[in-house]
């Protein structure tokens, strides 16, 4: 039982301080949700780093491992869509993603 909690110490620590592990992480439950801001750019994986980044940092990403593993994934996934949400309404990020979006189409 040590040693399958120093495995999971190690593999927490490395989510936590590794960027592109923990953008990934946040990615899968954009992907996951119906997010039309995210599924839709142009750049996906610019936006997910800056909303990682800028917006949820590592204290977040914590949070939402720890929905996505205590209560349920899905419950972590409606956390995402709706700080997702809140994060689009901020003005440069608005405007942003509709430069995005007049690109497309």
């Amino acid at each position: 039982m040590t040693a399958i909690n120093f495995i999971n110490l190690i593999f927490n620590t490395v989510m936590f301080f590794v960027p592109n592990r923990k953008n990934e992480y946040v990615k899968k439950y954009l992907t996951l949700g119906s997010v039309p801001q995210y599924t839709h750019a142009r750049k996906p994986q610019e936006v997910a780093n800056m909303f990682v980044d800028d917006y949820l940092k590592h204290d977040g990403v914590f949070i939402i491992y720890l929905l996505a593993h205590n209560v349920s994934p899905v419950i972590a996934m409606e956390a995402v869509e709706a700080l997702w949400e809140q994060y689009c309404q901020k003005q440069h990020i608005n405007r942003f993603l509709n430069d995005i979006e007049d690109g497309i189409n």
